[in-house]
């Protein structure tokens, strides 16, 4: 069975496809025979009564049965930003036939960057403060 061609738009933490503002309809315009699909993270967007799985994995999972329960026998690219890409990447691992091509914007994963590039060092005070903090 041939799998039709969609473009998922996947945002990250504490964000839903209303960021994506008018980007879905100008990606849309430049590929107009592909679906393009934005997904909500359990938790967010329209999808905010859902409880959010408590890690990547889980949350990989979650969206490949959202994704395919929306667009059963698709494959698809993905466009990920931040902790969207680090999801993608999960994904891709989790379920290799699902996702044909990933471009990942501002994602933060361990193994493609060190520390210090991930992060401003001029946040380094705050983080330690936030980390002391009592619960």
């Amino acid at each position: 069975m041939t799998k039709k061609h969609t473009i998922i738009l996947l945002r990250g933490l504490f964000r839903d496809q209303f960021h994506w503002g008018d980007f879905r309809q100008t990606l849309k315009s430049k590929f107009p025979y592909s679906n393009i699909v934005c997904l909500d993270i359990a938790g967010n967007g329209t999808r905010n009564n859902e409880k959010t799985p408590s890690n990547l994995e889980g949350i990989a999972q979650d969206l490949h049965q959202h994704f395919h329960a929306l667009q059963p026998d698709h494959q698809a690219d993905i466009i990920a930003i931040s902790m969207g890409g680090m999801i993608a990447l999960k994904w891709m691992t989790l379920f290799p036939n699902d996702i044909r091509k990933a471009i990942l914007i501002n994602t933060s994963t361990q193994s493609l960057s060190p520390f210090h590039q991930r992060l401003r060092w001029q946040r380094y005070i705050d983080i330690f403060q936030i980390l002391c903090l009592p619960n």
